[in-house]
C-alpha cells in the first residue's frame, strides 16, 4: 500500500492514495477480523463486559498501528488534502469497531456476519445521503452493538452455566 501511495504522488493523484488506503484496509481488517476461531476463545474472558473491553481495545490499538504509518504519509505527500486524511482515520476506525460488534453479534457464522457487515455498509451509505438518514446511523449502530452485547453474554454465561455444573458435581 505505501507503494501505491508514493506511486499517486508521483502522478499527484491523492484519490488514487485514498482509495488505495481505504481498500487496502477493508482488505486486510477483514482477514483479521473475520477470521475464525473457537468458541472456547469467547469462554475463556471472565464476563462480557472484560471481554468487550480486551476485543475493542485490540481492535482500535491494531488498526491505529496498521494505517497510522499509511496515513502519515499520505498527511505529508498531499498537504493540500490534510482535512480529508484526517476525518479518513477515525472513519476507518468506527469502520473496524463495526465490523468488530458485526462479527460477534451473529458469531459464530461469518458468512452470515460478512453479509450483514456489507448490508449495513450499503444501508448507511443510502442513509448519509439525506441529513435525516444520517440521525439514523448512530441508531443502526447502537442497535447491533445490543445485538453485540446479547450474544457474547449467551455465549458466555453457557459456560458459567456449564462451569457451575461440573463444580457442583464434582462437589458431590
Amino acid at each position: 500500500m505505501a507503494i501505491f501511495i508514493v506511486i499517486a504522488y508521483l502522478h499527484d493523484n491523492y484519490n488514487l492514495g485514498i482509495v488505495i488506503l481505504a481498500g487496502g484496509s477493508l482488505v486486510g481488517f477483514l482477514a483479521t477480523i473475520m477470521e475464525t476461531e473457537e468458541i472456547d476463545f469467547i469462554r475463556m474472558y471472565i464476563n462480557t463486559k472484560h471481554f468487550t473491553k480486551r476485543t475493542l481495545l485490540e481492535t482500535l490499538y491494531n488498526t491505529t498501528l496498521y494505517l497510522f504509518p499509511l496515513v502519515v504519509m499520505l498527511f505529508i505527500l498531499f498537504p493540500v488534502e490534510r482535512m480529508v486524511t484526517l476525518l479518513f482515520f477515525p472513519a476507518i476506525l468506527l469502520l473496524n469497531v463495526q465490523l468488530l460488534w458485526t462479527k460477534y453479534a451473529f458469531y459464530p457464522s461469518a458468512l452470515l456476519s460478512g453479509v450483514i457487515f456489507f448490508s449495513g455498509l450499503l444501508f448507511q451509505l443510502v442513509l448519509s445521503i439525506t441529513l435525516y438518514g444520517l440521525v439514523i446511523i448512530p441508531v443502526y449502530t447502537v442497535v447491533l452493538y445490543f445485538i453485540f452485547l446479547k450474544n457474547i453474554c449467551s455465549i458466555i454465561s453457557v459456560d458459567e452455566t456449564g462451569i457451575n455444573a461440573v463444580l457442583t458435581q464434582r462437589k458431590e
